[in-house]
């Protein structure tokens, strides 16, 4: 009658709120009767209340669903479910939902056997119970660490848990709570091959059953007091038992309850003489055997924790048991491999470091000897004694004046890794003053700064221009009948600077047929491995172009060289 009225309720005009409750009511109290229709009012529960966004009642749907689908021995919905109402209950910091299904999960580590995991959850849950005075909770975990001290066969421990549990049952008047430990306690004293007590448990439990109408303890009592009998080699009425278990199991759809009553009418069949009969209901139990043995194999808590925690410590046992002298040598063989390799990698790095400063220092000796070159020096020493010759003593201390800054210039520049783009500048400046003398007009030349550029404090590397500008007086305006043009400039664009050298002169082909054999110039190809060196050292690297300049019928009227510095600040 009460589980009617409840439906009725359905049918009246609840609040969306008051539906979800009754639907997870109902599928509550059909747990222990029929878990097909628990999953499905509890499926429904779920849903209607997604739908309303209540967290604790979709929870609750989960929790119930994991434990139908337990009953049926569906082991991997049951963790499913379990793990979504886990995180539900954790989220809103629900205590009793979380001790709740610790309970659960510590139940199927039950049934797997992994009886410390089972112990774990179940003593966390327990402790929850109490800091919430949860008598009922309190009473169930109590009675499953019963359960598992039963499994470990640690008797007096079980029977100690049981009654513990049996004392709060009574307490709170629960009476299916009670007749389940009836029924443990019974399984304890079957263990200790003490019948007559454990029959007197049994029939305990049974009764409380029957008056509640429970099914699933009315299963599990008749199996248990068929298994006394078949103790006591009372087939006859071992067989009823079993046959009206089986009969209530098959009702509610308990696959793992239907295949222990086959196997053991099987048993009794076999005693009895009646082979075909035992043959058939042996075939049975085999081929529900391999449902139940499929379904518990879907083990994901296990994948997911044991991997981490039970197989590590197992292993690390038996290193420290077994091998523990192995594992020290190896240990040590490690270690000294791993001084050795830091050792190594140590001397390595120092060796390519003092390889990348000495290939630098030569590198800066190279280049400072290309650009005080002795031709360069020698033809601007001339040119400004021709001046004093001439008498014309203004124009050759002017002349002086610049060599000596340029010469000043390139000593202090060639010292320093960077400079400040406003030095490189004057660099050029008095460079090409001094060439212009030399070459006696041969050449006019621009320099052109880009406004964005704050030449003071932008800095880039010394000289890297400088040779590409002495190629383009050298092998490219020189040779020209008429005036050369060179034109320099520095633009800034995406936080690198464009350094830019454009000539007019006969072009790098022509330049290489009539080279000067006498006029040796490696500026270029030194420049070209600084760059190498400096681009090991930074993130940001330099690139140099060099392309020739066309005109619309492609003729080759000059050479380009586009330089693409990243600057630093200083």
């Amino acid at each position: 009658m009460k589980v009617d009225s409840i439906k009725n309720k359905l049918n009246t005009t609840l609040s969306q709120q008051e539906k979800i409750k009754t639907l997870n009511l109902l599928a509550n109290i059909y747990l222990s009767t029929s878990p097909k229709k628990a999953i499905e009012y509890a499926d429904k529960a779920f849903e209607l209340a997604k739908k309303n966004k209540n967290k604790k009642q979709q929870a609750n749907a989960l929790n119930i669903l994991g434990r139908a689908f337990l009953f049926q021995g569906n082991y991997k919905k049951t963790i499913e479910c379990f793990q979504k109402s886990l995180r539900i209950y954790e989220k809103s910091g629900n205590k009793k939902g979380i001790a709740d299904l610790l309970i659960n999960i510590g139940n199927i580590y039950h049934d797997w056997d992994k009886y410390d995991k089972a112990l774990e959850y179940n003593l966390k849950a327990l402790k929850i119970k109490k800091e919430l005075i949860d008598k009922q909770g309190i009473a169930n975990s109590l009675h499953n660490i019963g359960n598992i001290y039963n499994s470990l066969k640690k008797y007096k421990k079980a029977i100690n848990y049981y009654q513990k549990a049996l004392k709060v049952q009574k307490e709170i008047n629960d009476k299916q709570g009670v007749a389940l430990s009836f029924l443990n306690t019974g399984k304890v004293y079957y263990a200790l091959e003490k019948y007559d007590i454990s029959l007197k448990y049994y029939q305990k439990a049974l009764k409380i059953n029957k008056s509640l109408d429970d099914k699933l303890g009315i299963t599990m009592s008749m199996n248990a007091i068929g298994h006394i009998y078949k103790k006591w080699n009372n087939n006859k009425k071992a067989l009823k038992y079993f046959e009206k278990s089986l009969k209530l199991a098959k009702s509610m759809d308990l696959k793992e309850k239907i295949m222990n009553n086959y196997k053991s009418i099987s048993d009794i069949y076999s005693d009895m003489g009646k082979y075909q009969k035992a043959f058939e209901c042996y075939k049975l139990y085999k081929e529900l055997e391999g449902y139940v043995f499929n379904n518990k194999i879907h083990k994901q808590i296990l994948e997911i924790q044991e991997k981490y925690e039970t197989e590590k410590k197992q292993q690390k046992i038996i290193l420290l048991t077994k091998q523990n002298k192995i594992k020290k040598i190896q240990i040590f063989g490690l270690i000294v491999l791993i001084l050795f390799i830091i050792t190594i990698t140590f001397l390595i790095i120092i060796q390519n470091k003092l390889r990348s400063k000495q290939k630098t220092i030569e590198l800066e000796q190279k280049l400072l000897r290309s650009q005080m070159n002795p031709h360069f020096i020698f033809n601007s020493m001339t040119a400004i004694q021709n001046f004093i010759y001439k008498n014309n003593t203004a124009e050759a201390g002017k002349y002086l004046s610049d060599f000596a800054k340029l010469i000043r210039l390139i000593l202090e520049n060639s010292r320093e890794e960077y400079i400040s783009i406003d030095k490189e500048i004057k660099t050029l400046e008095y460079y090409l003053k001094l060439q212009s003398l030399r070459f006696e007009n041969k050449f006019n030349y621009n320099i052109n700064i880009d406004q964005n550029i704050d030449t003071e404090t932008m800095t880039i590397p010394p000289m890297l221009t400088q040779p590409f500008i002495e190629n383009s007086i050298e092998h490219g305006i020189f040779p020209k009948n008429e005036k050369g043009l060179i034109n320099i400039c520095f633009v800034l664009k995406n936080n690198i600077i464009l350094f830019q050298v454009k000539d007019n002169g006969i072009g790098r082909e022509k330049a290489e047929k009539i080279k000067n054999k006498n006029h040796k110039s490696l500026a270029t190809s030194i420049t070209k491995e600084r760059l190498i060196n400096l681009n090991k050292k930074n993130k940001q690297k330099i690139k140099l172009n060099i392309t020739d300049i066309k005109n619309t019928d492609g003729n080759i009227q000059g050479t380009k060289v586009m330089f693409y510095i990243p600057f630093k600040y200083i």
